[in-house]
């Protein structure tokens, strides 16, 4: 039985606008943001980055951006598209060279065969749709707009920027794990430091997973992070908060195989992973897990998970100042880009590399970020209404007749 579909009618540009703003979940400044269309339907927007001073840059900005967008567009397999361009200057400034902008996007769009819902221009102070000629308009309009739509659908904020530091939390965390690293334990009530057991990390990340991340503690930041100091330890953890523990727990068991026979040959685990990689005889899990890993495959992570995951290791990262927290920055690179924030993941990995050149994982990483999209940013279609699916039922089910009439007068 298929899930029940929120449909939310947008007439007006004002509607168009704040549907896309909600759609795209992200933060919208001095960018494009684009609501592709299926015939009438959308279920998603992302946005690009456009760097544009002034009118005269318009035409090299169409040249970069249009053959970029139009490669997305069909990767969508989308047939229209709606464009809401965004900056932070004042509208008689931002005016303009914003609507050539949108003018040469729209023409290039034209031209490949997508059809052009809408277009509109959201400056600092004012806004104003491209095809309505009407002036600048109150941006009390998109603000009204956007408290028509059901709360339910307003997205939370993507993990772009990193949560406030608090310095007393930071130093009680860097405490924790020295106590962790020095003296392989942990500081009780009386203040004194006991050996205990590396926590389950599996067990550990799930118990953190269903709490508010604001309320986790720095005794249980300390533990997560204490967690994550090689490569499978990152790889298993962005896959247990974009898939869940299961898929965790079979990544787990693939690094202990790999680093068993590792120790068996007297070698590094990558060096095992490279020689199977080489000779072709790669474990099936251990494929499966690396196919999860660069974004292909047909599962699609839990949104609200990965929004989780990535605030508290935000809250993690920013509340260490040892070189280990190297290793969450990965995970959270990982996870922003598995959101479709490639930009604000790149960012990081560079800076886990520079704060800890010893960082095995942050290269790898960032080959993944600058190669690969992950599959299911692209899987945006919407799911199509009772009426279609009957009619592509009854056309299944009168192809199956006629292909069975067919054999039976063969």
């Amino acid at each position: 039985m298929d899930e029940p579909t929120t449909i939310i009618k947008a007439v007006t540009t004002a509607e168009i606008v704040a549907l896309t703003e909600v759609s795209c979940g992200l933060e919208l400044r001095g960018c494009l943001a684009v609501l592709p269309f299926w015939h009438k339907r959308s279920s998603g927007a992302f946005r690009t980055a456009f760097p544009l001073r002034d009118v005269d840059e318009v035409p090299s900005v169409v040249a970069r951006l249009a053959p970029n967008l139009i490669s997305t567009l069909a990767r969508l397999d989308c047939d229209g598209v709606t464009l809401v361009a965004y900056t932070d200057d004042p509208f008689v400034i931002a005016e303009h060279p914003l609507i050539e902008l949108l003018a040469g996007l729209m023409e290039r769009l034209a031209d490949a065969g997508y059809g052009i819902k809408d277009a509109a221009i959201v400056a600092d102070d004012a806004w104003c749709g491209y095809f309505e000629q009407a002036g600048e308009r109150d941006l009390a309009e998109l603000d009204a707009a956007r408290a028509a739509i059901p709360a339910e659908l307003h997205h939370r904020p993507a993990p772009e920027r990193l949560p406030v530091r608090d310095a007393e939390l930071a130093e009680q965390v860097d405490l924790a794990l020295l106590d962790r690293f020095v003296d392989h334990g942990e500081c009780d009530a009386f203040g004194v430091v006991r050996r205990c057991a590396p926590p389950d990390p599996i067990d550990l990340l799930e118990d953190l997973l269903a709490r508010d991340p604001d309320t986790v503690g720095p005794l249980s930041l300390a533990r997560l992070l204490s967690t994550m100091l090689t490569e499978g330890d990152v790889d298993r953890t962005v896959l247990q908060i974009a898939f869940g523990r299961a898929v965790a727990d079979a990544s787990w068991q693939v690094t202990l195989a790999t680093r068993q026979r590792a120790a068996e040959a007297g070698v590094q685990p990558f060096e095992i992973r490279r020689e199977d990689m080489e000779s072709g005889r790669m474990p099936a899990d251990e494929l499966r897990r690396a196919r999860m890993l660069v974004g292909d495959t047909p599962t699609i992570p839990d949104p609200d998970r990965l929004h989780r995951g990535a605030h508290l290791l935000g809250r993690a990262i920013v509340h260490c100042g040892l070189p280990e927290r190297s290793w969450a920055m990965c995970a959270l690179a990982w996870v922003r880009w598995a959101v479709g924030i490639a930009s604000a993941a790149d960012t990081l990995v560079r800076e886990a590399a520079r704060i800890d050149p010893a960082n095995s994982l942050a290269p790898v990483y960032a080959a993944i970020l600058h190669s690969t999209y992950p599959a299911w940013i692209f899987d945006r279609r919407p799911p199509q209404n009772r009426r279609s699916r009957r009619a592509a039922s009854r056309a299944a089910r009168r192809n199956a007749l006629v292909g069975a009439l067919g054999r039976l007068g063969e």
